[in-house]
């Protein structure tokens, strides 16, 4: 009889090993850091509600000397202010399917901003039609008129995650085999390439008829360089990898990667949600982790939700306790404030953060 149990148990634990070893349920490198703490730790208080004219409001940005807010309104998808006064710049990007009209607001968060010849210009993509458009958004102010461009309309349509790498270069990421896993790819000058690197990421896979969302991800680029960071909406884990280079880890916040067949095997309501925004600065990323399950987030909300610090080695830096429920921020690093948004509510708050960042900056601009 005891060696009856005893070959169950081996059987069992071999089942185990076998599962958490499958490369379907795993969606991570092979070079995984663990985090269990942040070197420093700060808690927000003595926020300054900004009281603004605007309803549903989806996202912000702050981009140079400007706050950005994606909003619903169809004559002006996407809102500008000063960030220093929060004086009103105009809003652009109208709703229609006409040139240079878009269906639905574009993602802001991954639409890339830069300087050339010194005007401030931004490519958005458009997620219904594969364009990509080029706003100059100085002259926009000027004239109060959506000067946009069409640079590109054979990019592939409907792409859950894209990026400008370089000139003709693109990061882009698709839902494929029935909506069971998520195809990371480099669109390079109008050729398909899968670096190998993508292809353990592109592995992972949810059973047929499950939620997508358990393998959905939060994905945002370096400001500037080459480096990518992918944060799963159910997973308790961060991917950092660049497209072209060698950069391949996976970060994990806690003691054990996250098994997407262990998530399978909850209920709908009882899964976790992890990661809910991810922004990126020249020497830090940032990513708002969320907590709660799922029945949790969408009635009551339960966890406050923490900032958490990284250095583009993965490293942690801090973590920012918020005193209040939001669904979205961002950094103003010139004029030191920490701005949040709650979608749900539509309310948007300032902190003064500058003693905070007088304490992390200095470290992260000596390494």
């Amino acid at each position: 009889m005891k060696k009856i149990f005893y070959l169950f148990f081996v059987f069992t634990m071999l089942i185990g090993c076998h599962e958490s070893s499958n490369p379907s349920k795993i969606m991570a490198f092979d070079k995984i850091e663990y985090v269990h703490s942040f070197p420093k730790s700060y808690t927000l208080s003595n926020e300054k509600l900004v009281d603004w004219d605007l309803i549903g409001m989806k996202q912000f940005r702050i981009v140079d000397s400007l706050l950005i807010v994606s909003t619903n309104d169809k004559n002006g998808f996407w809102s500008f202010f000063l960030a220093d006064d929060l004086s009103f710049k105009g809003s652009f990007i109208k709703q229609g399917q006409g040139p240079n009209e878009f269906i639905y607001s574009p993602d802001i968060i991954n639409s890339s901003f830069q300087r050339e010849k010194d005007l401030l210009i931004a490519y958005i993509y458009d997620f219904q039609t594969g364009r990509l458009y080029k706003m100059n958004v100085d002259d926009s102010f000027s004239t109060q008129e959506n000067i946009l461009e069409l640079t590109k309309d054979n990019l592939p349509p409907f792409l859950f995650d894209f990026a400008i790498i370089d000139d003709g270069i693109f990061y882009c990421k698709e839902i494929a085999n029935e909506q069971t896993q998520q195809l990371r790819y480099i669109l390079n000058h109008g050729e398909k390439e899968t670096p190998i690197k993508f292809d353990r990421l592109n592995k992972a896979q949810v059973a047929k008829g499950e939620d997508f969302n358990i393998i959905s991800s939060i994905t945002v680029k370096h400001p500037k360089k080459d480096i990518i960071v992918e944060a799963p909406i159910t997973l308790n884990q961060i991917n950092l990898f660049s497209c072209m280079g060698e950069l391949q880890k996976t970060i994990c916040v806690g003691d054990k990667l996250d098994n997407i067949g262990s998530i399978e095997n909850k209920i709908q309501w009882m899964r976790i949600y992890t990661y809910g925004a991810v922004r990126t600065y020249n020497d830090f990323f940032a990513v708002l982790r969320i907590g709660d399950d799922k029945k949790t987030f969408q009635t009551t909300r339960k966890s406050l939700p923490i900032i958490q610090l990284f250095n583009w080695e993965g490293e942690p830096i801090a973590e920012i306790k918020v005193n209040r429920f939001i669904t979205s921020f961002d950094f103003d690093l010139r004029n030191k404030y920490l701005y949040t948004l709650d979608s749900p509510t539509d309310e948007f708050y300032r902190y003064n953060i500058s003693s905070i960042l007088n304490d992390i900056i200095p470290n992260l601009t000596k390494k």
